[in-house]
């Protein structure tokens, strides 16, 4: 069998080995990313890639916004944010009135000391049925936006008077309508396309893109290209091109174009646009060598994955065969070990009539079925606490005086043994823990002393707020150099003819208890701690 050094010394080279190629791979993959920003390079083929795409790919649409919004005012018509009703209107209440013949004049003073244009009460006037028809000059002029937030267009369009809602008279007024409304006019009607239906494609922050003239506008259809000229700014002058054949054009290219958002990786952005370089590319800038390299990594690392996967495996099969023969030893072992305890018991019976060496023979046969009994017991118990999700179910009881509990545990060692000392508290004091385990965990420690170790054994008793403490002092010599080696499955002393179970168990119990246990040497001491409360109350 290959021992547990050989298992791990194998397991840490796997793990170095894999760590290693881990890093291998990282350093390649990121040698094909390349570097995070664009050099000047970079942004020159970039560039020219724009400049390619205009060249060989037509537009649907060259749009001079300018000239269809052609008056300053009128350009707020195409800032989403205009459709906001100020702050000191959203205080009164709905404001659906104003397409309508209802509430005449209400809030009309409010409304002039936001805007003391004349249109507001000339509006005003018309939808409440005192004028009957608008002046020609009220819809192509400034102001565009009644103080609610809505274009006079598409109030008038609304209220549908003098044929305001006819397909001529909405073709006539499109640029006078807030973008934000067109939405709500062009499907109603067949032909009313062309530049306003490209701008109802536009979300919010495209449109803010726009009214700001950003050079490059990518849409949820189209794609927005602005007009440069050398000596002068083209102001909204764009090639409008559709997104499919942008999609198209790009799939022969280096690059990728899609819009930036918060946290996505950009390789070069231009105003709201991410540039990124596309597979094909990355593949391209890699040579078969690296490829190589980087398959025959991914190769290795699947193997020593599968190697150390399978020898934890086989670790896990081998501590199960072990726990299995634990148990079926420890079961069969119950049975004859209860025959010969009620058979020592039944001849105890008749122990005064017994001749003085039979009697010693008898009680040399009691010693034995009872230390049998015990490592029938330390098994059990060993494999109860490795079954046990939880490890173990302490049931704590409360313990009146902690100098007498101790005095019982030792009492039985001190009436076969001579040379063990007790320094006990000297203020007694009461205790709260499991006196089955704790007790298990004493005896133990005690018997490894007597056995292992040499008199006088000199156990001390102290404690503080948070902890009753013991410590285990010998005069023999001892073979480990800590508690963490002396507690591991199966290992012996040279004098021990046990399973090499017992100070195992006891490790794990006081771990279970929120205690702690230590090691010292020359001379031996075995320290052990435990807090003044664990496990689940029972009634003591």
């Amino acid at each position: 069998m290959i021992s547990p050094e050989v298992n791990v010394r194998s397991y840490s080279v796997l793990i170095i080995i894999t760590v290693l190629l881990a890093f291998m791979a990282g350093f390649t993959a990121l040698s094909l990313r390349g570097t995070d920003k664009a050099s000047m390079e970079d942004v020159i083929r970039i560039n020219q890639t724009k400049l390619s795409f205009i060249k060989n790919v037509s537009p649907v649409f060259i749009a001079n916004l300018d000239a269809i919004y052609y008056q300053r005012d009128q350009l707020s018509l195409l800032d989403p944010d205009t459709v906001i009703t100020p702050s000191v209107l959203k205080k009164k209440g709905d404001y659906n009135h104003y397409s309508t013949n209802k509430d005449c004049f209400k809030d009309v003073n409010t409304l002039l000391n936001i805007s003391a244009d004349k249109k507001v009460m000339i509006w005003e006037e018309y939808r409440c049925g005192r004028l009957k028809r608008l002046p020609n000059f009220f819809f192509n002029t400034p102001p565009f936006m009644h103080p609610v937030g809505k274009s006079f267009a598409y109030l008038s369009f609304l209220v549908g008077r003098n044929g305001h809602r006819s397909q001529s008279w909405i073709k006539g007024h499109l640029p006078f309508f807030h973008v934000k409304e067109l939405e709500n006019i062009i499907h109603r009607f067949e032909g009313v396309e062309g530049i306003f239906e490209v701008l109802t494609s536009l979300n919010s922050f495209q449109l803010r893109q726009l009214f700001r003239g950003s050079k490059t506008i990518l849409g949820d259809k189209y794609l927005f290209i602005k007009i440069t000229y050398s000596d002068r700014d083209s102001g909204l002058q764009y090639h409008i091109f559709t997104k499919d054949s942008l999609n198209r054009f790009l799939e022969n290219s280096s690059y990728t174009l899609e819009n930036y958002g918060p946290g996505k990786s950009c390789f070069y952005r231009e105003d709201g646009l991410c540039w990124n370089y596309n597979m094909r590319h990355v593949f391209r800038l890699a040579n078969v060598s690296t490829l190589t390299l980087l398959g025959g990594l991914l190769i290795i690392i699947v193997i020593v994955v599968h190697s150390l996967l399978t020898k934890i495996k086989g670790q896990r099969l081998e501590d199960e065969k072990r726990r299995l023969a634990l148990r079926v030893l420890t079961h069969e072992f119950r049975t004859p070990v209860t025959s010969m305890m009620l058979l020592v018991e039944s001849m105890g019976k008749n122990f005064d009539k017994l001749d003085k060496d039979t009697q010693d023979s008898y009680l040399a046969i009691s010693s034995e079925v009872y230390r049998l009994k015990r490592l029938v017991e330390t098994s059990r118990n060993y494999l109860k606490a490795e079954n046990s999700e939880s490890l173990l179910d302490l049931k704590a009881e409360q313990i009146p005086s902690l100098n007498e509990f101790i005095e019982d545990l030792v009492m039985p060692f001190s009436e076969s043994h001579e040379g063990i000392t007790v320094e006990y508290l000297t203020e007694d004091t009461n205790i709260t823990l499991d006196t089955y385990w704790f007790g298990i965990c004493f005896k133990n420690i005690l018997e490894n002393s007597l056995n292992h170790g040499d008199v006088p054994v000199k156990i001390k008793m102290e404690k503080n707020d948070k902890f009753f403490m013991l410590s285990f002092q010998d005069s023999g010599q001892c073979s480990f150099d800590s508690i963490e080696e002396m507690s591991k499955e199966f290992v012996k002393g040279t004098k021990s003819s046990g399973t090499g179970l017992g100070m195992n168990i006891v490790f794990r119990v006081i771990k279970e208890m929120g205690g702690d246990i230590s090691l010292s040497t020359n001379p031996t001491i075995i320290n052990i701690k435990v807090p003044w409360s664990s496990g689940k109350s029972v009634q003591s």
